[in-house]
């Protein structure tokens, strides 16, 4: 689980440049009996009521904020390029 928490930040902070990752995980949700990780990649330039548990907020952006579903993709293609060349 580090290497790969270690790997995917690596990889979000040389794709992105985010001021900082913030990293979350839950397992206490009745009827799952697994980790649910969230590595949240916070943006440069936001205000201090979106650090902390408010780095969520990046999860659900404004209609306005959204990415094209073909930028989603390259940057998803990005990663797992990224990813596959740390673990190889």
């Amino acid at each position: 689980m580090a290497m790969i928490q270690f790997a995917v930040t690596r990889t979000l902070h040389e794709l992105l440049d985010p001021e900082k990752e913030y990293v979350a995980c839950f397992a206490e949700k009745e009827g799952f009996k697994h980790l649910h990780v969230h590595i949240i990649p916070k943006p440069h330039r936001t205000r201090p009521e979106d650090g902390g548990v408010n780095a969520f907020r990046f999860l659900g952006p404004a209609a306005e904020n959204l990415l094209s579903d073909q930028k989603i993709v390259e940057f998803s293609s990005q990663m797992k390029s990224a990813l596959l060349a740390y673990f190889d």
